[in-house]
C-alpha cells in the first residue's frame, strides 16, 4: 500500500506497537481521524465477521503519537511477563 514508506520503517525503526480501544466504534472514530489530519492508514476488515474493521495500522510520526498517546498498549495489565524456565 505505502511501499516507500514501508522501506523507510524498516530501515530506522521496524518496531510495531498495539494499542487498545474500548470497542469498534471508539477504533473507527481513530480511524476516521488519522485519516482527516493526513495520517497514513491501512485498515483491516475480518471477512468472518461480516468484513467489520477490526485494526488498522498506521504511519510512524508526530501526529500520530499525538493521536494515539490517549491510548493504553494492548494487553497492558492482563498478561503477567513470562520468565523462561530453568532447566532442572
Amino acid at each position: 500500500m505505502f511501499p516507500d514508506d514501508f522501506k523507510k520503517w524498516r530501515v530506522k525503526s521496524n518496531y510495531l506497537c498495539w494499542l487498545s480501544v474500548k470497542d469498534t466504534r471508539e477504533l473507527k472514530n481513530y480511524l476516521r481521524v488519522a485519516m482527516i489530519r493526513g495520517i497514513k492508514v491501512a485498515a483491516f476488515h475480518e471477512p468472518d465477521i461480516d468484513f467489520e474493521l477490526t485494526a488498522f495500522a498506521a504511519e510512524p510520526g508526530v501526529k500520530s503519537a499525538r493521536l494515539f498517546k490517549p491510548l493504553d498498549l494492548a494487553l497492558s495489565g492482563v498478561v503477567e511477563s513470562v520468565k523462561p524456565r530453568r532447566n532442572r
